[in-house]
């Protein structure tokens, strides 16, 4: 074979690497790395207060991932229209810590509205490997009547990830005073999704690792 054939040969075969890693769900983005949305909904919890916080936790698995947005199931009961808000904080010893980041938009639900998935979108918080985080939710206006806005929750402890991440087992916790303390109750956990981009470093790593492969391969043909 000659080295010009082999050359043409050799870049067919690295387009091809190249397509395959970016086709794959940990190397395109966004994409959903952890959800528990599809799981049965068994609860909810009333957010009477615009004080009231109620957060779960997930964990990753590997570094090089930005935050792109947050899927959440919440419902609204009240007579008024709700605008919701949720948050990325870190883990105190089982707890939500520090404040992370305040994810953009205000998503709402009108009077009366029943289980929805609101988005909310990140800049793009970049997460660390195999650390836990919490994820707070909470509605920005007092409820005005008997009924409330409020979160949806989940007995089921299972969760789909392509990447391999969790969401923290009956990690269910609230707080009162708009996350300055919080208390866990465990049990149930909140129902959403984490979507996320890879970094452009990770992108780099998984082209140049198909390129020593392909490297690899063309050695053994001689």
């Amino acid at each position: 074979m000659s080295t010009q054939r082999f050359s043409k040969i050799g870049m067919l075969a690295l387009c091809a690497t190249v397509g395959l890693l970016f086709a794959s769900p940990a190397s395109a983005g966004p994409f959903t790395a952890v959800s528990n949305l599809g799981e049965t909904t068994d609860n909810g919890i009333g957010h009477d207060s615009a004080g009231f916080v109620s957060a779960s936790s997930f964990h990753t698995s590997a570094s090089g991932y930005n935050l792109s947005a947050v899927n959440a199931l919440l419902t609204n009961a009240d007579v008024i229209t709700h605008n919701f808000e949720a948050r990325i904080y870190s883990d105190s010893s089982g707890k939500p810590g520090n404040l992370l980041q305040t994810l953009s938009g205000s998503p709402s639900l009108s009077a009366g509205s029943g289980d929805t998935v609101l988005t909310f979108n990140s800049s793009g918080y970049a997460f660390s490997a195999n650390t836990t985080y919490w994820l707070a939710l909470k509605t920005k206006e007092d409820a005005v009547s008997s009924n409330s806005p409020g979160v949806d929750l989940t007995l089921s402890n299972a969760q789909t990830s392509p990447v391999g991440w969790t969401i923290g087992d009956n990690s269910y916790s609230y707080s009162f005073d708009n996350g300055s303390s919080w208390t866990n109750v465990g049990s149930f956990v909140e129902q959403f999704s984490v979507n996320v981009t890879p970094e452009p470093a990770t992108i780099s790593l998984l082209v140049m690792g198909g390129v020593a492969l392909l490297a690899r391969r063309r050695r053994k043909k001689f």
